[in-house]
């Protein structure tokens, strides 16, 4: 039994992109930049589309949209900070920015997952999240939801990629890659969905408080957001996945080593030969409440993200021994 419904008149995207930049050097190389920026519109998108379950199709269909628009620009500086016999140190950033926007859809909102919020809607990114949304988090209230809002754009707008290289002795050599994200949005849909089973410790103390208010204890809220009241609430009427729509900005060391290229010929004929410990993953900073600010169900289109019960990137160490002959 097939599970898409089919497309007979699905054809090509087509994308016009205008592109320019630029490299300079100064100091006699030490110090070097390049310069990006692009712009880029996209005809006849192809983005895949859930249609109504009535229809007998479960799986999402590719359609040819409407207008997608996407431009940025990307800086790089390199930066030899230090270059002495015994000591060297280079430093290097990459600053990238991504704006993305639906243009001309013909007045309709394109439904990506409805589970994920995951929606395109003209004027604002691709895709976004649309929902609800608490408009007082932060009064010791009960919340006041305004419907079928936008609540963020998916996908980062900035990224900034920072790198050091330090040598010594010309052997002995330490690299370290960090990489800060900001201007994305995650659904946090592990938190939403154990809410709900009343396993999220982090809802346990307002849930808790939630039952002595249900009880008539008045004063047992005293002190409890909006903003908690609604993520966390004991109740259907109340709860919603778009109180889990959160900013997920982060900084990420992403690998740090430390390499140490041993004597020549030391294994018999070998040329060169060199050992290198390097972890990955080995710092996160992030105001983001679930397991990962980059995690993506697998089992959602790859155009919409959720964090949902799957494994956050794994913190590794690798032994390397590289030799050649």
């Amino acid at each position: 039994e097939p599970s898409q419904l089919g497309n007979p008149t699905l054809g090509p995207e087509r994308t016009r992109e205008t592109e320019g930049g630029f490299d300079a050097s100064i100091f006699n190389g030490r110090l070097s930049l390049s310069f990006s920026m692009y712009n880029a519109r996209t005809n006849g998108a192809l983005v895949p589309v859930t249609h109504p379950p009535s229809l007998g199709f479960a799986s999402r269909q590719l359609e040819n949209i409407g207008v997608l628009n996407n431009k940025g620009t990307e800086l790089s500086v390199n930066l030899e900070v230090l270059n002495k016999r015994n000591v060297s140190l280079d430093a290097s950033v990459q600053f990238t920015t991504v704006k993305s926007e639906a243009g001309d859809l013909g007045g309709q909102t394109i439904t990506i997952d409805a589970n994920s919020l995951s929606f395109v809607q003209q004027g604002l990114p691709a895709p976004s999240y649309l929902g609800q949304r608490i408009t007082n988090p932060n009064d010791m209230a009960d919340p006041i939801v305004e419907k079928n809002v936008y609540l963020g754009g998916t996908f980062p707008t900035k990224i900034i990629s920072p790198r050091l290289t330090l040598r010594l002795f010309r052997r002995l050599s330490f690299d370290a890659i960090g990489e800060f994200q900001s201007g994305g949005h995650l659904l946090n849909a592990i938190g939403f969905a154990n809410e709900g089973l009343f396993s999220w410790q982090p809802c346990y103390d307002t849930q808790a408080k939630l039952r002595l208010a249900a009880a008539g204890d008045a004063t047992a809220l005293n002190g409890v957001t909006a903003l908690e009241r609604g993520r966390c609430s004991i109740t259907t009427a109340v709860r919603d996945a778009s109180f889990w729509v959160e900013k997920n900005d982060f900084f990420k060391l992403r690998s740090l080593s430390v390499t140490y290229d041993l004597p020549d010929k030391l294994l018999g004929m070998s040329k060169s030969t060199s050992l290198t410990l390097s972890g990955r993953n080995l710092y996160k900073n992030t105001k983001y409440t679930g397991t990962d600010p980059e995690s993506a169900d697998q089992g959602v289109s790859t155009f919409s993200r959720r964090d949902y019960y799957i494994f956050p990137s794994p913190r590794t160490f690798v032994l390397t021994l590289h030799t050649s002959f």
